[in-house]
């Protein structure tokens, strides 16, 4: 843990949630060579569009399942002529760091008992 504090940079201002900030797409040539490139690259941005997009208001979202702090919506949306539902789900874990979350969410050892 001493080590990843120390690997750290610290911002020099504070960032809200609207202010990601990606990596220009030249810091490594071997990526947006690769022939899946754009389509990586545009699914990436719609999925950080999304995952940033207000749930009220005249989105569309509308809320299914609420479950104490978890809260799920869903969109009913055209695409290409197909009809599409995506699915949106927040939920709040207090008293731990979301790379806390992450790691224990996506490390099989730890994953298959929460699910």
């Amino acid at each position: 843990m001493e080590e990843e504090r120390c690997a750290r940079v610290v911002p020099p201002a504070e960032r809200t949630r609207d202010q990601v900030e990606l990596p220009p797409p030249a810091l490594d040539n071997r990526l947006t060579v690769h022939p899946l490139w754009p389509e990586i690259n545009r699914i990436s941005t719609e999925q950080i569009q999304a995952a940033f997009e207000e749930v009220g208001g005249g989105i569309g979202w509308q809320l299914f399942a609420e479950e104490g702090d978890m809260r799920m919506y869903r969109r009913e949306m055209e695409v290409d002529g197909m009809v599409m539902d995506p699915l949106k789900a927040m939920h709040k874990v207090r008293g731990v760091s979301a790379r806390e979350m992450c790691h224990y969410f996506f490390n099989p050892r730890y994953r298959y008992e929460w699910e």
